[in-house]
């Protein structure tokens, strides 16, 4: 079964508890401007969701410390899912708990976007099999919820594209930094943005987002760059330091009237497509009105060429 759509007539959360409740397995992709991702379902549940490369995943479930590298092979080979290849200090739950947020956070992006379409094609897995499968309805819950806690980061850092660095002096008050703020500040490198620590962390945008801007509020870290306000989009940079460049706009040019049974520049018709288009138009409005069977409708189409061609002869 393929199933295609818009996203602007049907929004994403609806075509997923449309899958959910039809137990339906299989890969929903959507292509927005900018914006690709692909979610894969297996009996109404989610087994993976990225807007990414899935070849990315090995680096980070590596980088969360959930699998050891050399034992990927196994998973590139189909002889292992993911979780039966977890690195010893690492759990099912964590793997879980992972991927949830993982999908939760790709589904809160394609969510804000109406500009693109949706294919779900059916007995179409994923190039990993993770093990793991996450309800629907606790995926567009957190969805949601991320999209209202997005709102307080963005009033810190308008984009995740925008680079932060530590501020050169410690605020005046006393600041205590559990241990995944201060993973954070050491993936930064000194200046770096939220996209880029979280590509260097395996951990969502969101994720690193709401660290970052916690960081900024306490007055440990500052933005570097400020572009000018503009319209704020998940993922992308839409903030320009270089002013756009206004576009002339042509003088219109009177045209002269075309006569009506002409076309400019057009070239003549030859007499096998006039012949055509007349008895084609002979056909589909018969004298008297009324319709005309679709078997007399080819057989006439084709006498009446004839009869035509042979008058001219």
């Amino acid at each position: 079964m393929s199933l295609t759509g818009a996203l602007e007539a049907f929004p994403l959360p609806e075509v997923l508890r449309l899958l959910a409740r039809s137990r339906k397995s299989g890969a929903l992709r959507i292509d927005a401007v900018e914006l690709q991702g692909r979610i894969y379902l297996a009996d109404g549940s989610i087994t993976y969701a990225t807007t990414r490369r899935e070849e990315d995943l090995a680096d980070e479930l590596v980088g969360a410390g959930l699998i050891d590298s050399q034992d990927w092979v196994l998973v590139e080979r189909r002889e292992k899912n993911i979780v039966e290849v977890l690195a010893e200090q690492a759990s099912e739950q964590q793997l879980t708990e992972f991927l949830a947020d993982q999908i939760a956070d790709v589904i809160f992006r394609l969510m804000r976007r109406t500009d693109g379409e949706f294919e779900f094609s059916e007995s179409v897995g994923p190039r990993y099999d993770t093990g793991v499968s996450i309800e629907i309805d606790a995926s567009l819950a957190e969805a949601e919820n991320r999209n209202i806690q997005w709102a307080e980061i963005e009033e810190v850092i308008p984009a995740i594209t925008f680079h932060l660095r530590m501020t050169p002096d410690l605020p005046h008050h006393e600041v205590s930094l559990p241990s995944a703020s201060w993973k954070v500040l050491a993936a930064l490198q000194g200046e770096g943005s939220i996209e880029e620590v979280a590509r260097r962390l395996g951990m969502t945008d969101f994720a690193v987002g709401q660290i970052m801007a916690g960081l900024t509020r306490d007055g440990l870290l500052e933005i570097t760059d400020m572009p000018p306000p503009a319209a704020y989009g998940y993922g992308e940079d839409q903030y320009s330091e270089e002013p756009v460049p206004q576009r002339e706009e042509p003088v219109p040019q009177r045209e002269e009237p075309v006569p009506h049974n002409e076309a400019p520049d057009a070239p003549p018709d030859s007499d096998d497509e006039a012949l055509l288009r007349d008895a084609l138009s002979e056909v589909v409005t018969p004298e008297g009105g009324g319709d005309v069977p679709a078997m007399s409708r080819r057989r006439g189409l084709g006498a009446r060429v004839q009869e035509a061609k042979g008058a001219g002869e």
